[in-house]
């Protein structure tokens, strides 16, 4: 991940404004403030990644630094559970500090999520709304627009398709025949002594198949029992 670039202007301000992959803020603080920065966090994952820049002066975009050690000191663990207590699930992003013109500042960098949406689970006073889908906008994060939304369902379902395209010409190229038998616990294919690995979203909707298949003969055993039942009596 890039470290950020200060580019100041003939005032001493930054040239570069807040965007869909970059916000500003003055101070680092734990409590409250810690669901704001996750929600803007999970909004940019949302979207295409970003980082979020610790000690810069809200109006005008002043580069002062932090004035205390309170980043410095942050347990990347705290950021990490609140994560988990309020979203669908995780995604990559790293905590790091630099230095520029003798100050200290922090940036918190988000990696663009692999699986999307990422979904509030739930609510927290008036930051975060049970089912809410938080996304970057231009120097906003607020809750998604259908366009977007739709835009990320059409990639995600294009995803699907290639994943499951590509698994199908693995066993296509060895030939269904020759497959000795599917492990979806470990998520492996058994062709003789080689074997072919499942993709982790594939491998939990084959599981899900097969529950399902599962579920169905029971209530087909359970049926056919029935009926015999009824003949004998």
């Amino acid at each position: 991940m890039s470290e950020f670039k200060f580019q100041i202007n003939s005032k001493g301000y930054l040239i570069n404004r807040e965007s869909f992959d970059l916000e500003y803020k003055q101070n680092f603080n734990f409590g409250e403030p810690l669901i704001e920065y996750c929600r803007s966090m999970v909004g940019m994952a949302n979207n295409r990644g970003g980082k979020i820049i610790f000690g810069i002066k809200d109006s005008p975009r002043e580069p002062l630094g932090l004035k205390n050690d309170k980043f410095e000191n942050c347990d990347p663990n705290k950021i990490n559970q609140i994560l988990s207590d309020y979203f669908s699930h995780d995604f990559d992003w790293e905590i790091s500090s630099l230095e520029f013109n003798s100050k200290y500042f922090g940036i918190i960098t988000i990696r663009e999520s692999n699986s999307k949406p990422i979904v509030c689970k739930k609510y927290h006073h008036k930051k975060l709304r049970e089912g809410a889908i938080y996304y970057r906008y231009r120097g906003e994060t607020k809750e998604i627009a259908y366009p977007e939304l739709s835009n990320i369902l059409s990639k995600e379902k294009e995803k699907e398709r290639k994943l499951w395209l590509e698994h199908i010409e693995k066993i296509s190229d060895i030939g269904p025949q020759n497959i000795h038998f599917m492990d979806t616990y470990k998520g492996e294919i058994h062709v003789g002594n080689e074997k072919i690995l499942l993709d982790k979203k594939l491998l939990e909707k084959l599981k899900f198949i097969k529950e399902g298949e599962f579920v169905e003969k029971k209530r087909s055993a359970r049926f056919n029992s029935s009926r015999r039942n009824i003949r004998n009596y």
